[in-house]
This record gives C-alpha cells, structure tokens and sequence, in this order.
C-alpha cells in the first residue's frame, strides 16, 4: 500500500477517534474534556456542522454563551438549513439574555422543523422573555403586543 493511502487511513481513523471520544466526553457531562475533543475534531475537519453543533452544546452547558454562540453562528453558516444550527444559536442568545435574537433564532429552526416540539417551546419561552423585558423597558409597546399575538 502507498505511504499516502496509509496516512489518509490513519488520519481518518485518528479523526473517528477523536470524534467519538468528545462525543463519549459529552454523554458523561464532561464538557471540558468534549470541548477539547470536538476542537480537535473541527481542526481535523472545519466543515463538519455537527462537531461546531456539538461544541456549542457544551459551551452552553458550561454557559460560556459567547463561545457558544460563535460556534452556533459557524454552524449556521455552513449548514443555513439545518434547524439544530439555528436552534443551538437560540440557545446562545438566550444565555447572552438577548431574547429578540433568540426568539428570531429558534423562529428560524422552526420553520425548517416544524414539528419540532423543543424548538416551539424555545421560541415561545424566548418571545414570552422578550415581553417580560419589553413590559419593563417601553410598557406600552409590551401592551400591544400582547393585544395582538397570542404565545
């Protein structure tokens, strides 16, 4: 076998590898340990989305919101129509406490997975947080929201 054959099998063996053990990391809530597989991972392979996907899951699980939300929007950007990809990025803005965004966000994952019902109850938490807000900054544009939509 040619020395390069080789190389690209081992390579994509090591690649499995790491993949796997960030995912096994996760499962056992180590979220560190996940973070550090999954940044291997994205270094073997920058255009996998679900690694990206993955990591942001455990920056927001150790709600570190702005590494989470840098990873959701490079998923976003690799895979525009994948509904998990705007759904992690939901969950980023709504740790950043920024409720229009997010509610914008898992608006998106919903149209493209309508039947989701994680993502309906994310967005309509995360629209019910934007009034709240709303109600304490400008009450009566709150109100009338709240006259005219029904979460």
């Amino acid at each position: 076998m040619a020395p390069f054959v080789q190389r690209e099998e081992s390579w994509n063996a090591y690649s499995k590898l790491v993949k796997q053990r960030g995912k096994d990391a996760a499962n056992g809530k180590e979220y560190w340990d996940a973070i550090k597989w999954y940044s291997e991972a994205i270094y073997l392979d920058s255009s996998d989305a679900r690694l990206l996907s993955n990591r942001s899951l455990c920056w927001a699980k150790l709600n570190e919101a702005a590494f989470a939300l840098s990873d959701a929007e490079a998923c976003v950007r690799l895979r525009p129509d994948w509904p998990k990809a705007h759904y992690r990025e939901g969950v980023a803005w709504r740790l950043l406490k920024n409720y229009l965004m997010a509610s914008t966000a898992f608006s998106v994952a919903f149209r493209l997975d309508p039947r989701n019902k994680e993502i309906e109850d994310a967005f309509r938490d995360a629209c019910k947080s934007w009034l709240d807000e709303l109600a304490v900054k400008r009450p009566w544009d709150a109100e009338r929201i709240r006259q005219t939509v029904t979460i």
